[in-house]
């Protein structure tokens, strides 16, 4: 569909993003900030599961994580927090300075690794992974995906009769 030199540069651009945003995360004060680059980092990642053949996986880190689970965590932040400013003092604990070495001394290690690592140069051709998860569901793995069902259908009944009973008090 498009070339190989404009995928190798979204690829890298993806993973730059992804990068930087997680860096991000980690240096920005106010939470709020963090979650925005949070978002970004999980976008970023679903980019790189697409361009790598795993459209459906990709298109589940957007929806499960960056849609859901992000909109949870920023609710949280907006219901815990009154002042959604500063974090403090804790940057400057020697916590901190600890992580940031054992974070660099990870960072080596893994370079090391994938510096000696062999590559491969040609990529074979993918083929669409939703086919291939919706047969494995109707065939090999339909008993625990039917009993997820069941247990997720008595989950949404079971939340329905608590909300009614908070109400009717």
């Amino acid at each position: 569909m498009f070339s190989e030199e404009i995928r190798t540069m979204v690829f890298f651009g993806a993973g730059m993003m992804t990068l930087i945003s997680a860096v991000l995360i980690i240096f920005f004060n106010n939470l709020l900030h963090s979650a925005v680059a949070l978002f970004f980092t999980l976008v970023g990642i679903a980019i790189l599961y697409i361009l790598l053949g795993a459209d459906f996986l990709g298109i589940s880190q957007v929806l499960v994580y960056a849609g859901g689970v992000l909109v949870l965590i920023i609710f949280g932040i907006f219901l815990t927090t009154p002042h959604v400013d500063e974090l403090g003092s804790a940057r400057k604990s020697i916590a901190t300075w600890i992580t940031i070495g054992f974070g660099f001394l990870l960072f080596r290690l893994l370079a090391k690794m994938i510096l000696q690592m062999p590559w491969v140069t040609k990529i074979p051709q993918s083929r669409p992974t939703i086919n291939s998860i919706g047969n494995l569901f109707l065939s090999k793995y339909l008993l625990p995906f039917e009993l997820i069902s069941v247990v997720l259908l008595f989950v949404l009944i079971g939340s329905i009769l608590i909300i009614r009973k908070d109400l009717r008090r």
